[in-house]
Parts: C-alpha cells; sequence; structure tokens
C-alpha cells in the first residue's frame, strides 16, 4: 500500500501579531498526529521587514501641537498603517495610512502620544510594528 502525505497551510487569523503569516504542517496519512516542518511568512521573498529609523519631531503654535513621525523606507513597501495611542489610552489604535515616509499629525493638545508603524505590501502582507515612540506634549 503506498503511504500518501498530506500538507495543509492554516491561516493566521488567530496571528493576529503580524509576525508571522503561516505555518506549514507535514500531515502523515490516517494519522491525527502532525510534524511541523517550516514556519514562515507566505513566501520568504514577500515577508517585509518594519521600518527602520521611526523618528519624531515636533513644534507648537497657537493651534496646538504638530507632530512629525518618520521613517526609511522599507523594500516592497506600497504604503504604511500607522497607529496611535492617545492620551490615558491603555492600546494603540489605527490611525492613518500613508504612502510616504513621513506624516504629519496637526493640532494635537498637551498630553503624551505613542506612535508605531508597519509596513505593508499591495498584496496585503504587512510587516511586524516598528517599536513605538512616545511624544510628550506640554503647553
Amino acid at each position: 500500500m503506498k503511504k500518501t502525505t498530506y500538507y495543509i497551510i492554516l491561516s493566521t487569523l488567530l496571528l493576529f501579531s503580524g509576525c508571522i503569516d503561516s505555518f506549514v504542517y507535514k500531515v502523515p496519512d490516517r494519522t491525527n498526529k502532525t510534524e511541523k516542518i517550516e514556519n514562515e511568512d507566505k513566501i520568504a521573498a514577500e515577508k517585509l521587514s518594519p521600518p527602520t529609523g521611526f523618528r519624531y519631531s515636533w513644534r507648537s503654535d497657537f493651534k496646538g501641537y504638530h507632530i512629525t513621525i518618520s521613517w526609511n523606507k522599507t523594500s516592497g513597501a506600497s504604503y504604511y498603517e500607522i497607529y496611535r495611542k492617545n492620551p490615558g489610552d491603555s492600546d494603540f489604535q489605527y490611525y492613518d495610512t500613508t504612502g510616504n515616509t513621513d506624516f504629519l499629525d496637526l493640532g494635537v493638545s498637551a498630553g503624551i502620544y505613542s506612535y508605531k508603524v508597519r509596513a505593508c505590501a499591495s498584496d496585503k502582507t504587512k510587516s511586524t510594528f516598528t517599536k513605538s515612540l512616545t511624544v510628550k506634549c506640554r503647553f
């Protein structure tokens, strides 16, 4: 009798961290055991690195604070998602999307804001997030 091996690729709906896009498991025929043989993103060539050189600058005027965050271009990225944590918030929330390597947050009020960014490709592949930046705005 010929032995057949099946390969199953599991979706990452449960792996929302953005670190891993898929697991590949080798499942021997007619058994309930699984053997992990690979742990990789969709295809190694499609994996995006998080943006590097994440930095900020700010200025204030009569309208409030203006925070500029910027980063280096990520090879393969079509756009970038920006997440922000507002003063008093415990978690980051999606804030905006840009095709540029900088973003101007206009008219924020006094407080502590944190930002993080991730690179995204046109096929919806996403990198992990940058480390967060914290900006203290005081009048």
